[in-house]
């Protein structure tokens, strides 16, 4: 090992890549600890991301469906729809309607990753990717986070 680091820190905007990590270093025990990092937001509520920059102006403002769909999935299951098919149909729905192509909408155990066909009392992760025009971007939400301890915050930032 040429660097040898303590810590490494990973967004959670790409979920899946930071869960892949924490296993990697846990079963290889490797000696660093992983800090994950709230996904940071524009203003209009779309994941930060270079990618941005490509979009076009009209494919921008409709791109701000995506953290809104999943605001609105949040907002279900805490009104007490639990159903996993419901809630990514919902999400499709209102993507495809502001003229997103969708590439993956998916509702998984935040911890594994196995998909899950009921979200209640279980930390999930609803993972969507999304084409508007030819750029693709990802998002993310934690429904029923539980707060861990290599976890960071911050107030500019929402999961």
């Amino acid at each position: 090992h040429i660097v040898d680091p303590d810590v490494a820190v990973f967004g959670r905007k790409d979920f899946q890549q930071l869960r892949v990590i924490e296993t990697m270093v846990q079963e290889l025990d490797f000696p660093v600890s992983i800090v994950s990092i709230p996904i940071v937001r524009e203003n209009d509520g779309l994941a930060m991301s270079s990618r941005n920059k490509l979009l076009s102006e009209g494919d921008r403002a409709a791109a701000r469906v995506i953290s809104e769909s999943l605001g609105e999935v949040e907002k279900l299951v805490k009104g007490g729809v639990c159903i996993a098919d419901i809630l990514k149909d919902m999400v499709k729905h209102l993507i495809t309607g502001a003229g997103g192509r969708v590439d993956y909408v998916e509702i998984v155990d935040a911890n594994n990753l196995k998909p899950v066909s009921n979200v209640s009392n279980l930390e999930c992760l609803v993972a969507v990717a999304v084409f508007f025009g030819k750029v693709r971007l990802i998002d993310n939400i934690i429904l029923n986070p539980k707060k861990r301890t290599h976890e960071k915050s911050s107030s500019s930032s929402s999961t």
